[in-house]
């Protein structure tokens, strides 16, 4: 990756389908010609790291996972080697988020603010990109107000449907 890493990490509510729709991100974005590694970060569903294999090697698409470590520690040793391998995206694929959860929203900036770190010239958090379902009604809506001012996908049609587009900064 020329231009360098950039990150996208997936967060939502318990049950929203961050896994399915980082799955579709990287088909999306390995369409448009890009290098894409998932990262299996969700090590508290212990199906959350077998379903994203399955959709790496649904799509062709290498999945980073550890045994035994942190979601950060994961996200760090992801990023470090997407760097050496020349890839574009690494798609993080985290747990499911409750407001009230102080303790994985912890875990979410420490994640950002380890990756961000790690090689601030090649490397940057692109988004974060936040899984919701219609289903999931008021939830999900003060949720994804709380979490940030980008608006989220309805559906995981929208994620399909995005436009992969550069910042300015980039094209410099």
């Amino acid at each position: 990756a020329s231009k360098g890493v950039t990150g996208i990490m997936m967060v939502g509510l318990q049950g929203s389908g961050k896994t399915t729709s980082t799955g579709k991100l990287a088909r999306k974005l390995q369409k448009a010609g890009f290098k894409v590694m998932m990262v299996a970060a969700d090590i508290y569903r212990p199906a959350a790291v077998h379903q994203l294999k399955v959709l790496g090697k649904q799509l062709d698409v290498p999945v980073y996972s550890e045994d035994g470590k942190s979601p950060v520690e994961i996200c760090a040793n992801a990023t470090e080697k997407a760097a050496m391998e020349g890839v574009d995206f690494v798609l993080y694929d985290t747990a499911g988020r409750l407001s009230v959860d102080e303790r994985l929203m912890q875990e979410l900036d420490d994640i950002n603010a380890k990756v961000n770190t790690l090689n601030e010239a090649s490397q940057k958090m692109g988004a974060a990109m936040y899984a919701a379902q219609a289903e999931a009604g008021d939830a999900a809506g003060s949720e994804s107000a709380d979490s940030s001012e980008a608006p989220a996908a309805e559906s995981d049609d929208d994620i399909v449907d995005a436009e992969v587009v550069e910042d300015d900064e980039d094209a410099k």
